[in-house]
């Protein structure tokens, strides 16, 4: 069991977009380590490392299962309000709601490899607190990924729309939480190692996450 004021910021130096200086922040909530998803998530990636050339994510270290509630760009000199607003966010969350959520689906799409989050009504009002709390510390004008554009309608244009206001194609009605448990360039060998399953949530793949 975890609580969600244990919501990290992952941070990292990012390049500067239009004339402001920018960093790139993924707010996520970490998984509770020994936990069936923990497990299953640090499983898979040894399956990847183990068969599948330029794998980019090693777990549980240097990187930690999780799923991410919001990932943009923001302005580098607001990080203190940005965290003030997150905790604000939580606190108001957590005195309305329980969160539980789990797993029963591996999805292997292009490059990435995902277990998919499942029964996560919480995370979905927590991302959205998020977003609206911390929206306007983001960098403007954000770069519209190449991926975007090879949607279909009307979820192409619906995806800009959220890029342009929020820096993030992966807000509100298209937040889809995951958790990420291989990356690779190779993605033959990368569907070929963990293709695309179906799991039963008999076997035990999930977690609980207590708020407050």
């Amino acid at each position: 069991t975890m609580h969600l004021g244990q919501i990290l910021f992952a941070v990292a130096l990012a390049a500067s977009v239009s004339a402001a200086a920018s960093i790139s922040i993924d707010i996520h909530i970490p998984v509770a380590p020994a936990s069936p998803l923990f497990d299953a998530a640090v499983e898979l990636n040894s399956i990847a490392r183990g068969s599948v050339d330029h794998e980019n994510v090693t777990l549980p270290s240097p990187h930690k299962p999780h799923v991410t509630l919001f990932l943009t760009e923001f302005q580098d000199n607001m990080l203190e309000d940005i965290k003030e607003a997150v905790e604000t966010a939580v606190q108001q969350l957590s005195l309305r709601e329980d969160c539980s959520f789990g797993s029963k689906s591996l999805n292997v799409s292009s490059t990435y490899a995902m277990l998919a989050v499942a029964d996560a009504v919480c995370l979905q009002h927590l991302s959205d607190s998020i977003v609206n709390a911390t929206s306007n510390f983001i960098v403007p004008n954000q770069p519209v990924p190449s991926w975007v554009y090879s949607l279909p309608e009307p979820q192409r244009s619906r995806k800009i729309e959220l890029i342009s206001k929020y820096g993030s194609p992966n807000v509100f009605e298209e937040f889809q939480p995951h958790v990420t448990v291989a990356c690779s360039v190779d993605t033959k060998a990368l569907a070929a190692a963990l293709p695309s399953t179906d799991y039963h949530r008999s076997l035990g793949w999930g977690d609980v996450v207590a708020v407050g």
